[in-house]
């Protein structure tokens, strides 16, 4: 069986179909199977939401296109193989095992509609957690402001202020200055 097959791969290199022109031919069929359901890129970047996101989206669409070039420069001519010219070169065994697995060669096509509802499904609560921390955020974050716009104003206010206004505005102040001043404790 061993030399069936050395001489099967033998007869293929002296076909000059070599390793070419097999790639050329699978790259051809794997191309018709990915190409006929062409990307919707615009959905993809509706759903990017963070730039991070949508930079990853462009390049995912960049290396996308590139890949695709490659593989239809592989595949430039259909390829085939004339099978009669191996008849008594190559076991007919072995040679009508591999032009069946050949011609049989179905690349299914994935129905993605299932796969796309668990995801919603998984991501629907990290989405909605996510809203809700934006929310929060958003509304700390003005909190915040707030608590620095009034530092701010209390660091304008304190640069003109003296000991006589303080005391002034605070009777009680005043007399716990005076209280520890008689008493002695300055500290």
């Amino acid at each position: 069986m061993l030399r069936a097959c050395t001489g099967c791969v033998r007869a293929l290199r002296q076909a000059e179909l070599g390793r070419v022109g097999l790639v050329r031919g699978f790259a051809e069929k794997a191309d018709k199977a990915v190409a006929s359901a062409d990307m919707d890129w615009s959905v993809l970047e509706r759903l990017a939401q963070s730039d991070n996101a949508k930079r990853q989206v462009a390049s995912l669409r960049s290396t996308f296109k590139d890949e695709m070039q490659k593989l239809e420069a592989l595949a430039p001519e259909e390829v085939t193989i004339d099978w009669d010219s191996y008849k008594g070169k190559v076991d007919d065994r072995l040679l009508t095992t591999l032009h069946k697995a050949l011609t049989g060669l179905k690349i299914p096509k994935y129905d993605i509609s299932g796969a796309l509802k668990e995801v919603d499904e998984v991501f629907a609560p990290i989405l909605k957690q996510a809203k809700e921390l934006e929310e929060f955020s958003a509304q700390r974050a003005k909190e915040i402001e707030a608590e620095i716009a009034a530092v701010d104003r209390d660091i304008a206010r304190l640069k003109e202020v003296t000991i006589e206004d303080e005391i002034e505005k605070d009777p009680e102040l005043a007399a716990k200055i005076d209280d520890e001043i008689s008493k002695g404790s300055y500290y």
